[in-house]
């Protein structure tokens, strides 16, 4: 489920779809954390200078997400999960860890 908002993550996950949550959006993957792991995230990046923030480029994922980790927001345990289980699950391939 491509640009989910975190309201659908409940809903979704109940019919088998994964929500992708965009991480540029402000306050977005905050509030998706509270539904707990089941989601992915994306960038979608979009190369448009009158559009600043409006996502975040593809190669700042990472950063983004280890200082979540860094700073408590979530744990190894919950960051595997979205970035390596779920991913096995939306794409049918599976990431030795």
């Amino acid at each position: 489920m491509h640009h989910a908002e975190p309201v659908t993550i409940d809903m979704a996950s109940n019919d088998g779809i994964m929500p992708s949550i965009p991480m540029g959006r402000r306050g977005e993957f905050e509030e998706a954390v509270k539904h707990g792991p089941r989601f992915v995230v994306e960038s979608d990046f979009i190369d448009d200078p009158k559009r600043p923030g409006a996502v975040i480029p593809p190669w700042t994922l990472i950063r983004k997400l280890r200082s979540y980790l860094i700073n408590g927001f979530i744990n190894e345990e919950f960051l595997h999960t979205l970035c390596v289980d779920n991913i096995n699950k939306v794409y049918g391939v599976y990431v030795l860890s």
